[in-house]
């Protein structure tokens, strides 16, 4: 679905440092004006999506623990 791809842009905005968690308003609407229906390709297409998930997580206090 469209808003759950925009959070998950967001997250790996905060997670690459692009945002930090203190601006996690401004990620995610920068994620709305940004998402496209090609976004789920541009979120397959890095490699290490997984590892910005897990700092975006980690930068907004849900971290996971291994």
């Amino acid at each position: 679905e469209p808003d759950q791809q925009q959070a998950v842009v967001a997250l790996m905005w905060v997670g690459r440092e692009e945002f930090s968690a203190d601006d996690w308003d401004a990620a995610l609407e920068e994620a709305r004006v940004e998402w496209n229906e090609r976004t789920a390709e541009y979120l397959i297409a890095h490699p290490q999506l997984a590892d910005f998930l897990r700092e975006g997580l980690d930068a907004l206090g849900y971290g996971c623990d291994s």
